[in-house]
C-alpha cells in the first residue's frame, strides 16, 4: 500500500495527538479519576505527566498550537486581511460578507488548537476575533451601499486605531507566555 506523503504526514500527526490524548486521559483517571480543571492548559497538564517522551510531545504540540494561533491572529488582523481579499469592483455588502466568511473560515480551521491552551488565552483569542467582527459590522452599517468599498476599508482601519485595547497584541503576548511556561 503506497500512501501519499501528505496523507502519511497527517496520519502520523493524528496518531501522535490521539496517543497523547489517550495517555493524558489514562494518567488523570488513574491519578484522580478526572481530567484537569477548566482553567489549566495542556501545557500545565504536561508537567504532571511522568513520561518524559510524552511530556516532550505535548510541549511540542502546544508550541505548534501557539504558532498556528499567532498566525491566525495575524491573518484576521484587518491590515493583513483586507489587502489579501480586496477587489475595487466589489460592493461594500459583498466585501463585508467576504471578510466575515474568511475570518470564520480561519477560526474554524484553528479551533481545535484550543485544547493545548489555557482557557484564559483561548477566551482572549475568541474576544479578539469577535472585536474584529464587530468593527467590520459597525463600519459596514455606517456606509451607504453606494459608497466605494475604499470608504468602508478606511472606516474599519479607523475603528481598529480608536480601539482602547489592542487585543491582537495582548493575545499574542498570552501565546508567548504559554510557550514560556513550558520551561
Amino acid at each position: 500500500m503506497n500512501l501519499d506523503p501528505w496523507l502519511s504526514k497527517y496520519l502520523l500527526i493524528l496518531l501522535l495527538v490521539a496517543g497523547a490524548a489517550y495517555m493524558l486521559i489514562r494518567y488523570f483517571k488513574s491519578r484522580k479519576g478526572e481530567a484537569p480543571s477548566g482553567g489549566s492548559s495542556l501545557s500545565e497538564a504536561s508537567e504532571a505527566v511522568p513520561d518524559p517522551q510524552l511530556r516532550s510531545s505535548l510541549q511540542s504540540l502546544t508550541i505548534q498550537a501557539c504558532e498556528r494561533l499567532c498566525l491566525f491572529l495575524e491573518r484576521i488582523n484587518p491590515p493583513h486581511l483586507v489587502p489579501r481579499l480586496y477587489r475595487p469592483e466589489i460592493s461594500i455588502p459583498s466585501f463585508h460578507s467576504l471578510l466575515i466568511t474568511e475570518i470564520r473560515r480561519e477560526y474554524e480551521y484553528n479551533m481545535s488548537q484550543q485544547i493545548y491552551l489555557s482557557e484564559k488565552t483561548w477566551t482572549l483569542i475568541q474576544a479578539t476575533m469577535e472585536e474584529i467582527l464587530a468593527h467590520l459590522r459597525i463600519a459596514a452599517e455606517r456606509q451607504d451601499n453606494k459608497n466605494p468599498s475604499a470608504d468602508f476599508i478606511k472606516d474599519v482601519f479607523q475603528l481598529r486605531q480608536e480601539s482602547e485595547n489592542d487585543l491582537i497584541k495582548e493575545a499574542i503576548q498570552h501565546l508567548r507566555e504559554e510557550i514560556h511556561q513550558l520551561g
